[in-house]
């Protein structure tokens, strides 16, 4: 208790209580990490128990911001496996599920670390619940057919196609060769798009701490410094120290897929993130 009614009134309760929250959720995905590394972590999908240690050998924890704290779950060696993102979320924050075909259970933690016993199994419910791990039925066939999207796409990944060894080298080319004849755009968050050709006009495949990307640049006195487009699998964390477009790898050519005006576009999100570029937006 503070008695000294002049300290209390100066006291900043957003930012204890945002300490107080940022205890909980740290806790909590510090919780789901151990449990996940000692193989007891699973999640509950129509009277099925997935032990989520069966399919990912890797795991990163991240603070997305104060109210949000996510673990990433992947495999390092299936590099065609899509990561499953676990949220643990402030209760009463509204934080939107993306808009792609990330897998990611999202919790929101209302005060108390999880009980637990020997094991975690999350159950879909008010306070947990799956963005793209669900049911896949269709109305044409019986109840007995249908199948689970989590499990299915687990299972058959020893028929998954591997990527060539020069994957990457080929597109860098095919970008390179794009932007040359037409453009790059790129999407943020806020559905904003940009025509990159309007801030730079040259590219090139250069190297950075070893890893190739495309950097695009200007050759008049354009004030932008270089920015660079770096393909990355999904299990792969993109260099985040330099100016850099993030193109998410999945499956073979599905990058292409997603256009804008004929021209490719990389869309800002989980499956692809923008570093040190957000002023390209704003000035």
């Amino acid at each position: 208790m503070v008695t000294d009614t002049e300290s209390f009134n100066k006291l900043n309760h957003e930012s204890l209580y945002l300490q107080h929250v940022d205890k909980i959720l740290k806790e909590s995905i510090e919780t789901l990490t151990r449990y996940f590394k000692k193989q007891k972590l699973s999640i509950h999908i129509e009277n099925k128990n997935i032990n989520l240690a069966k399919y990912y050998n890797s795991s990163e924890c991240s603070k997305e911001n104060e109210l949000v704290y996510c673990l990433k779950l992947y495999h390092s060696q299936q590099t065609l496996r899509p990561p499953l993102f676990i949220y643990c979320i402030e209760e009463n924050y509204n934080y939107e599920p993306p808009k792609t075909s990330t897998k990611a259970i999202y919790i929101k933690v209302n005060g108390t670390v999880f009980s637990h016993e020997n094991e975690i199994n999350l159950y879909q419910c008010e306070t947990c619940f799956f963005h793209n791990i669900h049911l896949k039925t269709s109305t044409k066939v019986n109840v007995g057919q249908r199948d689970i999207v989590l499990s299915t796409y687990l299972e058959s990944n020893n028929e998954e196609p591997h990527f060539p060894n020069n994957y990457k080298e080929n597109i860098l080319s095919l970008l390179e060769k794009e932007f040359t004849l037409k453009t790059i755009f790129i999407e943020n968050y806020d559905h904003k798009r940009l025509n990159l050709k309007t801030l730079f006009n040259r590219c090139i495949i250069s190297e950075v701490n070893e890893v190739k990307m495309l950097e695009l640049y200007n050759d008049n006195d354009q004030p932008y410094s270089s920015v660079y487009i770096q393909p990355c699998f999904n299990n792969e964390n993109p260099q985040k120290q330099i100016p850099t477009i993030v193109l998410r790898l999945d499956t073979k050519e599905k990058w292409k897929e997603t256009t804008y005006q004929d021209c490719p576009l990389i869309v800002q999100g989980k499956n692809g993130e923008f570093y040190k570029i957000m002023n390209l937006f704003t000035d």
